[in-house]
């Protein structure tokens, strides 16, 4: 698991050094599947859309599951004692969407 720092620039636009360059975490790193979480303080909180990903892959969450799931991963990365991501990609293969298998 590696930890992908971010990188705060302006307009409240934070990005993370990732395989395939540097990407903006709320249109990237938020919707790929190699998202294990996101670093506050010590903690590591999972990524609530892989979470609800996977429950609605299996037919036990709606649309509106996914839309909250993707609201609150924007309020952890919003959080003034967030620091980085946790990124699963061993390989080095960059963002691979969650949708795609």
């Amino acid at each position: 698991m590696k930890t992908l720092p971010f990188i705060r620039g302006p307009n409240d636009r934070i990005t993370v050094e990732c395989a395939t360059g540097e990407v903006a975490i709320h249109i990237r790193c938020a919707y790929c599947r190699h998202c294990a979480g996101i670093r506050i303080a010590r903690r590591l909180t999972p990524s609530p859309l892989l979470q609800t990903h996977e429950k609605l892959r299996r037919g036990r969450a709606s649309d509106h599951d996914l839309l909250t799931a993707a609201m609150m991963f924007n309020q952890l990365i919003d959080d003034p004692r967030a620091e980085a991501i946790e990124c699963a990609d061993e390989k080095g293969t960059g963002f691979s969407h969650l949708s795609a298998r």
